[in-house]
């Protein structure tokens, strides 16, 4: 059997045990009514469409040029990728890490590990990734 989840309540604090929720089900407060969480049921696929969307804005950001230099009459347009290969090319390959890494790399392997986990079943309804969440104003500092 699986233990229940406890979630703090945000408006009065009352520590509440769920056990689990059906689509569409609602948890509140006992004592002060507030949302605790909600399953909305459709969770799962509206990641999958937020993690496809960020996938497809992520290989347009590469396309396009960010840095566009005229000078009498000449134009050069740079492309974040073409920026990267730019200064490494010149020797700057730690600048070239650093402009690659956070901004290209790592972006693009948690979306694909996302996708992946996705794709393989690995994140579905009743698995340990998907429990029920707070609701969006839950504070978790410790009082």
């Amino acid at each position: 059997m699986k233990s229940p989840l406890r979630i703090g309540c945000a408006e009065c604090d009352l520590l509440v045990s769920i056990t689990s929720l059906g689509v569409g089900d609602r948890a509140h407060c006992p004592r002060c009514g507030h949302l605790l969480t909600a399953d909305s049921g459709d969770a799962l696929t509206r990641s999958l469409a937020f993690a496809l969307t960020a996938a497809v804005l992520l290989a347009m950001a590469m396309m396009f040029p960010f840095l566009s230099i005229k000078d009498g009459g000449n134009a050069h347009m740079v492309t974040l990728p073409g920026g990267a290969l730019q200064l490494y090319d010149d020797g700057n390959w730690l600048i070239a890490v650093l402009v690659m890494g956070p901004i290209v790399a790592v972006p693009a392997v948690v979306l694909g590990v996302l996708l992946a986990y996705r794709r393989t079943g690995l994140i579905r309804p009743g698995s340990p990734l998907c429990r029920p969440r707070p609701a969006a104003n839950f504070d978790s500092r410790p009082r």
